[in-house]
């Protein structure tokens, strides 16, 4: 590809980038401010030191977001770079002032994770793994796992259990005592709707599996009763978006698709605002996927940065047998209850310290390099999906609890023995030049 051509791709990819942060800033400043006040949200002043700063931020997000889907690894360098690098570059004052020296500080410590995973996405190692399980058995074992999870869950059920949206929160905290935490019933319960019921979604579009897909969604209304679980069905829609990506062979162009929905989102925030003077939108969207990661960082580096906690050390983290979600929420930010979970390199720096926060970049590096690698052999578009599922799951969950308690872990133990899958039709010229844009050294391990 010629550099003329290059430019143009990356211009407009760099524009969607600003596109969506001019939007998050309206978003902030028309509703989720004022809204969320009694959460600490700041209405903070727009001046030529804020955006010479988030502008360069953003900059360096464009410069080094991955434009096309080619390995699993993208996703994560996506999803990292769209939902926890971009909004706190727009919104890193949103608690309180903050000067130059410690944004830099902060997004730097952030910034590191995304650096590291965008060197992987460049380099190309291949591994031969040898099939051990049918595809058919796979998703047979799989269906079973939620079969038995589901009726065992059906046998103890809350006494709120229903389908009133009204009263899904209580639903929610009935369950925590039901099925708590720890237990292999919690964990049977987080594995079928994080992991398991997506990838039957992602398979039955894939293949078109009607009655597959049906099963799917009869299992997020299974946990919507019991437990009053929205974000299951999100998970199951985006899932199959990618699966029908990959059956018609447009799996490559998944980011830009990204950046034109959420685009479409943020215009349907607007024309709902002006008309209503309130967005439904944007309190249950926007303001989850977009505010609420940068007023976490930023209540987590404020716990980390206090010495009045007397929680945290730098290597050390904190000492204490309660999670650091519920330190930093009930503790810090004195709210009874609040689970306060952020994306897992900034869980990881406040619970274990600097050693934590190394380890668990390294642990999520070899992941996505078992990932790739096999990828890069079978070209399995399964393994497509689990790099996209892991990556969303990380932005608020530590790295272990997204890999075990999820079910991504077992996901990924049984797809990389699996055979090749349905072959994908050919990358379009476009996906064809991008590949070309980097020439990776290729190294080959055989199993």
């Amino acid at each position: 590809m010629n550099t003329h051509n290059k430019s143009i791709i990356h211009l407009g990819s760099m524009t969607y980038l600003f596109l969506i942060a001019l939007s998050i800033l309206a978003a902030y400043v028309f509703e989720l401010a004022e809204a969320n006040e009694s959460m600490g949200y700041f209405l903070f002043p727009i001046d030529l030191p804020y955006i010479v700063t988030s502008a360069l931020a953003i900059f360096a997000i464009g410069k080094l977001m991955p434009r096309i889907i080619r390995k699993p690894s993208d996703f994560l360098t996506c999803l990292y770079g769209l939902f926890i690098l971009l909004p706190f570059a727009v919104l890193y004052p949103i608690r309180n002032t903050v000067n130059i020296q410690q944004f830099i500080f902060i997004f730097f410590t952030i910034f590191i994770p995304f650096l590291a995973f965008r060197v992987l996405s460049v380099t190309s190692i291949t591994l031969k793994l040898p099939v051990v399980v049918k595809e058919k058995k796979m998703i047979f074992l799989i269906t079973m796992l939620c079969i038995t999870g589901a009726l065992l869950a059906l046998l103890d059920p809350p006494m709120s259990a229903g389908f009133d949206m009204v009263s899904s929160y209580d639903r929610r905290l009935e369950g925590r005592d039901i099925y708590s935490t720890g237990t292999l019933m919690a964990y049977s319960i987080s594995a079928i709707v994080n992991g398991f019921a997506p990838f039957l979604a992602f398979v039955a579009v894939w293949r078109r599996r009607v009655l597959l897909f049906g099963f799917s969604l009869l299992l997020w209304l299974v946990f919507y009763y019991l437990l009053g679980l929205k974000a299951p069905l999100l998970y199951i829609c985006i899932a199959s978006l990618i699966g029908y990506s990959v059956r018609v062979g447009k799996s490559h162009l998944i980011i830009k698709y990204l950046y034109i929905i959420l685009l479409i989102i943020f215009t349907l925030f607007f024309v709902e605002y002006f008309l209503f003077e309130y967005s439904f939108i944007n309190d249950y969207f926007i303001r989850r996927a977009f505010s609420v990661p940068p007023w976490l960082i930023s209540a987590y580096f404020e716990f980390m940065a206090s010495s009045s906690s007397g929680y945290w050390h730098p290597l050390q983290g904190v000492i204490s047998t309660e999670p650091i979600s519920m330190i930093v929420g009930e503790v810090f930010l004195d709210y009874p209850g609040l689970n306060a979970n952020t994306n897992a390199f900034v869980y990881q720096l406040a619970a274990d310290g600097v050693v934590g926060y190394v380890l668990t970049i390294v642990l999520v590096f070899g992941v996505y390099m078992l990932l790739d690698a096999t990828y890069a052999r079978k070209h399995n578009p399964a393994l497509l999906y689990l790099g996209f599922a892991y990556a969303i799951l990380l932005v608020e969950q530590a790295a272990t609890t997204a890999l075990v308690s999820s079910g991504i872990g077992m996901l990924i133990a049984i797809v990389i023995f699996s055979g090749n899958g349905y072959e994908v039709k050919k990358l379009s010229k476009t996906s064809r030049r991008m590949n070309k844009l980097d020439k990776p050294h290729l190294i080959n391990f055989y199993i």
